[in-house]
């Protein structure tokens, strides 16, 4: 499907079909249950609490970048609508804001998009917070919609304190920040949270010092920001940073947030040397992204548990599986699988799809579908549509709210959350074959033997479709799962059983 057959909804007419709920989760991998015939009944267990959602983020980054700004205020004040507007859109509630590093003048080599203008454009401590308007706009007007979390990432240093001359990493993809800037580097970062603070009101309530660090494809005169950091030399990160927050006294405001690898199994070899380096003291939060292997997450949740630190999964996305088909099922069914594996096993606080607004250039010339929405990065070409996964995400996010308690269901292809202010019970459940199936939920946790169901599917030819309302009985809930499908069952009036 080309993108110049793809119109752009109206802002009413996207997410409207969406119910305001909640449902989620438990544990194994999802995508093994068989199809067909109906299969003994998956029991909810709300008295297994996991863990209470705080919030749904995406990263503001190249998107933000570009769209933040568009001549066409209506065409931009639309997709931050669709993002975070709580009636109109996800209502996603957290942002990572990218700070960006000033790249070597003589190099052209990114990206579109990719280059996050720095708040010393040109030359080390000259100043000019003019600079970034545009992911500003955007960061602005997602708070104004009721973002209450703001985060921030830095994915490289300036060129100056770098080994290769070079924002994109270092010749070999090791090491790039030079150790002699390594406190330039941290003070620059405080200063920048200072900076909004001061300058705009707006507390950054994380600072991530370093991006999937780990990494071996961080290299010289590549597509976009990145910086490679050894695990010894990330230790020497994490307590230059923590102490520049602590000098500073932001240290009880803004959390350092660490380490960010590729992968949750990456980030538990990370943490487990930070444990080692006797440097996880200044360790506020566990950040991770979520790509990789499917190597089970609990074992990283234990480790931030025992420590009494909240985990955020800070990025994930998916180019799909189909190419260049925006519309394809099988972009948003990839985006559930892996949201239930983090949410049934990692169980973080926040969940943070990545650069949401992506580049219809980009993923056409690469043939992927990464993002919920995709925009024209060229300059003067302002169009955007809206692509399948937007609306499976949709699907988790407009019922699964932030105050929301995650809590045990026994089918590794669905998640479960419960509400117990106004007593809402939310399962989504993902078929990932094309046959249909029928599932009977055991709802006998709860006090209501017999109610009405809300749901709200997507599928190859549904975009979050309200379908007819059906009916629980004998604490009890029957359904026809459609093949290759995402499904919210919204279930109001559920007080809970008590022994």
């Amino acid at each position: 499907m080309t993108a110049s057959s793809q119109p752009h909804p109206s802002r009413r007419s996207v997410v409207t079909t969406g119910l305001v709920g909640a449902g989620l989760l438990t544990l194994g991998v999802p995508g093994h249950a068989s199809a067909g015939a109906a299969t003994a009944p998956i029991r909810v267990s709300p008295q297994r609490r996991l863990r209470t959602m705080e919030g749904w983020g995406t990263a503001l980054s190249w998107g933000a970048n570009i769209i933040g700004g568009w001549a066409d205020v209506d065409a931009r004040t639309e997709i931050v609508d669709l993002l975070f507007d709580p009636r109109r859109g996800l209502g996603l509630n957290s942002t990572r804001y990218n700070i960006g590093a000033t790249e070597n003048p003589s190099h052209d080599h990114m990206r579109l998009g990719s280059t996050i203008p720095s708040f010393w454009p040109e030359r080390p401590g000259e100043w000019d917070d003019t600079q970034d308007a545009r992911q500003r706009w955007v960061l602005e007007e997602a708070i104004a919609r009721g973002v209450d979390r703001v985060s921030s990432f830095v994915s490289s240093p300036h060129y100056w304190w770098t080994r290769s001359g070079c924002t994109a990493g270092a010749a070999d993809g090791g090491d790039n920040l030079l150790p002699e800037h390594l406190d330039d580097y941290a003070a620059y970062l405080v200063d920048v949270v200072t900076l909004f603070r001061r300058r705009w009101d707006i507390t950054i309530d994380s600072l991530t010092p370093l991006n999937e660090p780990a990494a071996s494809w961080w290299k010289a005169m590549g597509r976009q920001e990145g910086c490679g950091y050894s695990r010894p030399y990330q230790a020497e990160v994490l307590t230059a940073v923590g102490r520049a927050l602590a000098d500073a006294g932001l240290d009880g405001d803004t959390l350092l947030s660490m380490p960010e690898e590729w992968a949750p199994s990456w980030t538990l070899d990370t943490v487990d040397d930070y444990d080692a380096d006797d440097v996880a003291a200044y360790l506020g939060l566990v950040s991770t992204h979520s790509y990789g292997d499917d190597a089970p997450r609990d074992d990283l949740r234990g480790w931030a548990h025992e420590r009494g630190l909240p985990i955020e999964m800070a990025e994930y996305g998916t180019p799909g599986d189909a190419g260049y088909e925006p519309q394809h099922v099988t972009n948003a069914l990839n985006l559930a699988r892996r949201l239930n594996q983090d949410l049934r096993q990692l169980q973080p606080d926040t969940w943070t799809i990545w650069n949401a607004v992506e580049s219809i250039e980009e993923n056409s010339v690469a043939d992927t579908c990464w993002g919920l929405i995709h925009a024209s990065y060229t300059a003067g070409t302002e169009r955007f549509y809206v692509a399948k996964q937007y609306y499976g995400f949709a699907n988790y996010v407009r019922f699964i709210r932030p105050g929301f308690t995650l809590v045990d269901i026994g089918d590794p292809d669905a998640v479960a959350a419960y509400d117990e202010r106004t007593r809402r019970l939310v399962i989504v459940y993902v078929s990932y074959d094309d046959a249909d199936r029928t599932v009977t939920f055991d709802l006998s946790a709860f006090a209501s033997p017999a109610g009405m169901v809300k749901r709200a599917r997507t599928s190859a030819t549904e975009n979050l479709a309200r379908l007819r309302p059906e009916r629980y009985h004998h604490h009890a809930y029957s359904t026809t799962i459609k093949g290759s499908s995402i499904t919210s069952f919204e279930f109001p009036g559920m007080p809970l059983r008590h022994s």
